[in-house]
């Protein structure tokens, strides 16, 4: 690993962070400062309630981000496994079986034991075996449970650390929740990595008002959140802006919004990961010009087939699915890729340049083949459309847009525009478009 100090594993990632930033802020929760040296007894406490034995899998079940800091560590320390999810449905479809459900309940009773007897890491946790299951998002069909590895993940976050600047200093909102690929690697252990602070929202509607009281210097956000919040910017004229950078990730986002936040020297980057592998590329903030979702972290490999679909090879990959025969792997030149089902090219700087989903290809009338979002993006820079997406019925192309004001003159723009000789058959104005909690588009075709 691309690190100063040798991390063989879990235990090694714990204690390296532990020791060098115990007295400064893990955690604020309101005007409660919590240590890292108060996190790490914590974590001891919870583990010395466990009773030895073989692996278990153990459910965390918190939307408490000090709470699930202290579970996770506790499970992954003690050599159990972390089963990541808040819906039991998605766990009895992989027919995981649970040994133990860590609620908030049970996370502080479990807390309040009043001694302490001597805790010892597992010095020989495996790095390549499953110390987590995560569940992908289920837009694109049923959802997954994924298996990873301590490597998967310790790879991913030393190399983000790596490639945007953080600081013991900074603070950070958990806005996303940390069952969630990007709320665990961003929010959480990336932050935990840095010695940076984690602060944490007593409510998912106190967003904006948490801005103002926590004062975070940078943030991991959705691009539904990103674009709302700059409305919300100009609110914050008399209390200082200290965010100098926003994470954007599981969707796109327009370039439009991007430049905006210029204004307040607010730098937004794209990264882009699956729950299968957690960061694949991001933007790097010591970059002068970051294009596209940026460059390939250092822990990965990628390759892109003629149709430009994006196969990823690397030490984030994850071990596999739960339960399931069929290999979701390609062995190239002797080598295994996961196929990502993205489409994507490569600029002149090697700038990873996302086009849309491989299942979302569909066929145009001069024979070439062209991603719904593509189409999407270009109706989206028609003045007065917030939002689109197409769909094909019976051959012909159907778009969905959310308007800021409907008016004929927009129909007829969109009706005008040709695709690869293709048109827009008719337009129906929507109130929304159904997205997951990370902005991601749900396609359920009409």
């Amino acid at each position: 690993m691309n690190n100063s100090i040798q991390i063989n594993n879990f235990v090694d990632f714990y204690k390296n962070t532990i020791s060098k930033y115990g007295q400064l802020s893990a955690f604020q929760i309101d005007a409660q400062m919590v240590t890292y040296d108060k996190l790490n007894i914590d974590v001891m406490k919870l583990i010395a309630s466990f009773k030895d034995g073989e692996r278990k899998y153990i459910q965390i079940c918190t939307e408490n981000s000090y709470y699930f800091a202290i579970a996770y560590f506790a499970v992954i320390l003690s050599n159990n496994i972390a089963v990541l999810c808040d819906d039991d449905k998605k766990i009895s479809d992989n027919n995981i079986k649970i040994d133990i459900k860590l609620t908030d309940e049970i996370i502080d009773k479990k807390l309040q034991v009043q001694y302490l007897k001597k805790v010892l890491y597992k010095e020989d946790l495996k790095n390549d075996c499953v110390c987590t299951i995560i569940f992908s998002s289920g837009t694109t069909g049923k959802s997954k449970a994924i298996l990873l590895s301590a490597e998967n993940i310790l790879e991913t976050v030393i190399a983000c650390a790596n490639k945007v600047t953080y600081f013991s200093t900074d603070r950070c909102i958990n806005v996303i929740p940390l069952i969630h690929i990007f709320g665990l690697i961003g929010d959480f252990l990336t932050t935990f990595h840095v010695g940076a602070c984690m602060c944490v929202m007593s409510s998912k509607y106190e967003f904006y008002d948490a801005i103002k009281k926590y004062k975070p210097t940078f943030l991991n956000l959705p691009p539904i959140l990103i674009e709302s919040l700059f409305y919300e910017l100009d609110k914050f004229k008399e209390k200082k802006i200290c965010i100098r950078r926003i994470m954007c990730g599981g969707a796109d986002i327009s370039e439009k919004i991007i430049d905006k936040y210029k204004k307040y020297n607010i730098k937004v980057l794209r990264c882009y990961g699956l729950t299968e592998s957690p960061c694949i590329s991001l933007c790097s903030d010591y970059e002068k010009e970051n294009k596209g979702v940026g460059k390939v972290l250092d822990c990965n490999k990628i390759l892109l087939d003629e149709l430009g679909q994006i196969f990823v090879s690397g030490k984030s990959v994850m071990l596999g699915y739960f339960n399931q025969k069929e290999s979701p792997f390609v062995n190239i030149n002797n080598q295994l890729f996961l196929k990502t089902n993205d489409v994507g090219t490569l600029d002149e700087n090697n700038n990873l340049i996302l086009l849309g989903r491989a299942d979302n290809s569909i066929s145009l009338k001069n024979g070439e083949k062209c991603t719904k979002e593509c189409i999407e993006e270009k109706i989206n820079n028609i003045s007065g459309i917030k939002e689109s997406i197409i769909y094909v019925k019976s051959g012909k192309i159907i778009a969905n847009v959310v308007v800021y004001d409907s008016n004929n003159d927009i129909e007829k723009k969109i009706k005008e525009m040709t695709f690869g000789g293709s048109k827009i058959y008719s337009v129906n104005y929507v109130k929304n478009i159904k997205r997951n909690v990370l902005g991601k588009v749900i396609r359920n075709e009409q």
